[in-house]
């Protein structure tokens, strides 16, 4: 019995073809990050020629970047952000081939690179096949300002007091029982405070008047005559 031997150069040759375009299919990815590695360099290569600190790689401007590639040519004036806090700015060329659209973006846009407000960029490129051109993208940041610390809440007004030069009358109000001889405003008594007794004070005392807290007083506050306290 006779047996067939497989033609190994068919196979081989078959196996060598699928590799081929594995191979195609996985530098594809790669192609396009070298375009955006041409023009990020072409940017940062302007940028070098300023006095500006370099620019940061932003992946949210350049998600914006790259969905600007593939909008009308006014579509720098509506720019999403795609997250990014602060204000964008940016613009697209339309050229072939990439190398002369790069080289025409950044011409144009060499005054906003060169601004040193501006510290994060991004890019995009779209290939358009039907026009065969290259439309290649910029978008530049300015960082929104951090966030003002919170005011500290502020420290409660605490003092301790004693009272000095004998006891003292302590009234509902900051006034004594004298009528006022412009207003006519009177004080009533409340309480009184034993001579060298400590007393509790919340707020700070006004126009010679202290808000104290003791259990001397019934209601357990009133107003005294700072001249009768010493703070301790």
């Amino acid at each position: 019995m006779t047996k067939t031997r497989p033609d190994v150069g068919v196979v081989l040759s078959a196996t060598t073809a699928s590799l081929v375009a594995l191979a195609g299919i996985a530098a594809t990815p790669l192609a396009h990050a070298d375009s955006l590695d041409a023009i990020r360099g072409a940017v940062n290569g302007a940028r070098a020629e300023s006095t500006c600190p370099p620019l940061a790689y932003s992946g949210q401007l350049e998600a914006a970047a790259q969905e600007l590639a593939r909008l009308p040519n006014d579509a720098y004036e509506r720019i999403n952000p795609h997250g990014y806090q602060g204000a964008t700015s940016g613009n697209l060329v339309r050229d072939d081939p990439t190398a002369r659209a790069t080289s025409e973006l950044v011409a144009q846009e060499r005054i906003p690179i060169h601004d040193c407000a501006n510290k994060d960029f991004g890019v995009g490129m779209f290939r358009d096949g039907g026009a065969d051109k290259s439309i290649v993208a910029v978008v530049l940041g300015k960082p929104a300002p951090p966030k003002a610390a919170p005011a500290p809440a502020p420290v409660p007004y605490q003092q301790f007091a004693k009272v000095i030069g004998g006891d003292a009358d302590v009234f509902d109000i900051a006034h004594n029982d004298v009528p006022d001889p412009k207003t006519g405003v009177v004080a009533a008594k409340v309480g009184k405070l034993t001579n060298g007794s400590q007393v509790y004070i919340g707020v700070p005392c006004k126009d010679g008047w202290c808000q104290v807290n003791s259990n001397q007083i019934q209601r357990g506050y009133g107003f005294v005559e700072q001249s009768h306290l010493q703070f301790i």
